[in-house]
């Protein structure tokens, strides 16, 4: 798949607040970057990426979805999943990451599972 390939070639990628570039991203922008790289736009923030992905069930969740997390009740973080309970994301503290969803829930809330319907492609 188009996006597992692209956030994959992010991996190492160092962590800058408000970044979306390979020089250093947030975990927006990277999510955003990675959509942006495969022809697919995305809203810039977190939150606004929640905003504009339909909900889905966790148990749902396939390869290039996107799952929420939340601090004091509002988004503040996402990731790509990228299959085998694992996501793809721009940590605060290592950078861009691939880091199984369960290791990082034990210290953070989940808060939901998006998918950008009809915009991407399984190829």
């Amino acid at each position: 798949m188009k996006i597992l390939a692209e956030a994959n070639s992010w991996i190492g990628t160092p962590y800058v607040y408000g970044g979306n570039s390979r020089i250093g991203a947030d975990c927006s922008g990277f999510v955003q970057s990675v959509f942006l790289a495969v022809g697919i736009s995305l809203p810039r923030t977190s939150q606004q990426q929640f905003d504009y992905s339909e909900r889905i069930n966790l148990e749902e969740i396939e390869i290039g979805d996107l799952i929420f997390f939340k601090r004091k009740g509002k988004i503040s973080h996402v990731g790509i999943y990228a299959g085998d309970s694992e996501m793809i994301h721009s940590s605060s503290s290592r950078g861009v990451i691939r880091q199984p969803i369960e290791e990082y829930l034990r210290n953070n809330n989940y808060a939901g599972t998006g998918k950008i319907i009809g915009k991407i492609s399984k190829k």
